[in-house]
């Protein structure tokens, strides 16, 4: 459900840590025990006419944040700069009327979504979801119905709620194995009931890679029970594959733009179509982008859900220089054949290398794989690093309740990544995966200091 930190390896490593034993440098050394050499340093950038990505690591992380595109970059600085010349509330209404609200007409046109004032600008996905989750009118015995392999912030999130308002909370979990559309509609259609009152799915789950069928379930669902709430968790989708909300037929749906749009971080939306608006109260009351306070009733659009008080709208305004940048890409269409086409190449090395991976077929983006150990995962993690690759270890899936979370290693990379990126990483897991555990134990000691 989550990206594993610092916690998560030390309780992995338990008394074992202790123990003494070589290490894998940091440093581009040999490894002491196999000699296998670690491939280090940053020999090909990302592509610079694409992304402001420096000489740092080369990002293969697209799950979790991606670098700007160039261009945001330097649109963003430029709206920063004007907004701290000119702090007056006339130039600040005048940025927004013209800057902002452009850009919300370019988020809601790649949405597929025909009003713009059915899309609010969030701080990013977990505010979006918060808003729903935090906002949404329930009553006591309302059943939520949550997809097992959801984002903390629309998983656990709504455990929290249900400790002030005793709802009904049940994970669907899937089977493993392959399934089609139509099977993954079922699941969630039969486990409606009569007290069902929301669902909510990532589109993309950011533990496995699962592309999840949104148009087929919705109608399902709503097939069983017509007023069931869906909440669609976007995080993994906005940039990175084509998205029609209208076509899916979704009641709501929050993304961020620091993933795989490239845009700038602080800055998401949260759509709420406009017979969903009077049943989620806003969390947050201030006053909304043009300094105005709601004194005479709430907005019956997605605006209710901007009244922030003071936000820095130059990032909401880079959502739109980061729209055009996908347009002059060749469009959502272009990037997710791209993002396709290099994963696809990623795994058929990885499968060379006998490297088990653990993504679905027919999921998008996000590659997961099984090292045969958790501590391998985590050394795997940190053999990226020196190999100057920024990937991630992650709790993954289950197929059903109160089975223990394994521990994997994951890639997810976008279309500024190239072959000789993907090479040089395959070659690095290639060593963390023959990498002896108490090795393995002790690298991840040495990084944990």
């Amino acid at each position: 459900m989550t990206v594993l930190h610092r916690r998560a390896m030390l309780a992995l490593l338990g008394a074992g840590a202790a123990a003494g034993c070589a290490t894998v440098a940091l440093d581009g050394q040999a490894d002491a025990q196999t000699g296998s050499p670690l491939p280090t340093g940053n020999t090909e950038a990302p592509n610079p006419r694409l992304v402001g990505a420096g000489q740092g690591l080369i990002p293969m992380n697209a799950a979790n944040l991606t670098p700007m595109f160039t261009s945001v970059e330097r649109a963003f600085d430029e709206y920063e700069r004007q907004l701290r010349r000119d702090v007056s509330f006339l130039a600040r209404n005048e940025f927004v009327a013209t800057k902002v609200e452009g850009a919300r007409q370019k988020a809601a046109k790649m949405l597929g979504v025909a009003d713009p004032k059915d899309i609010a600008f969030v701080r990013n996905t977990s505010e979006g979801n918060s808003t729903v989750i935090n906002g949404m009118t329930l009553e006591a015995g309302d059943e939520i119905l949550i997809w097992s392999e959801n984002h903390a912030t629309n998983n656990i999130s709504w455990r929290y709620r249900s400790e002030t308002t005793p709802i009904s909370l049940r994970d669907i979990y899937l089977p493993e194995g392959e399934l089609s559309a139509s099977d993954i509609a079922d699941i969630f259609a039969r486990a409606v009931t009569e007290n069902t009152r929301v669902l909510t799915i990532s589109h993309i789950s950011n533990i496995s890679g699962r592309r999840m069928p949104i148009k087929e379930i919705v109608a399902a669902v709503r097939a069983k029970k017509q007023d069931v709430h869906v909440h669609i968790d976007g995080a993994q989708s906005w940039g990175s594959v084509k998205v029609n909300l209208t076509d899916m037929d979704c009641d709501s749906y929050a993304a961020s733009a620091h993933k795989y749009l490239l845009g700038p971080r602080g800055a998401g939306v949260l759509y709420v179509r406009k017979t969903a608006v009077p049943k989620i109260r806003p969390v947050t009351l201030g006053y909304n982008l043009y300094f105005t306070y709601p004194e005479n009733g709430l907005s019956q659009t997605a605006e209710r859900f901007e009244c922030h008080g003071q936000r820095d709208v130059g990032t909401f305004a880079a959502i739109g220089d980061a729209v055009d940048a996908h347009d002059a890409f060749g469009g959502p269409g272009a990037v997710e054949s791209a993002i396709d086409d290099i994963v696809a190449y990623a795994k058929t090395e990885l499968r060379t290398k006998n490297i088990d991976i653990r993504s679905p077929e027919g999921g998008h983006g996000v590659i997961v794989m099984d090292l045969g150990d958790p501590l391998l995962a985590m050394a795997g993690f940190l053999v990226l690093h020196q190999a100057s690759v920024a990937g991630a270890f992650i709790d993954g899936a289950t197929s059903g309740p109160g089975q223990p979370r394994p521990v994997y290693l994951r890639l997810s990379p976008h279309i500024y990544n190239s072959r000789e990126h993907i090479d040089r990483a395959v070659s690095a897991i290639e060593v963390a995966k023959a990498m002896p555990l108490d090795q393995a134990r002790a690298l991840v000691k040495r990084y944990l200091g």
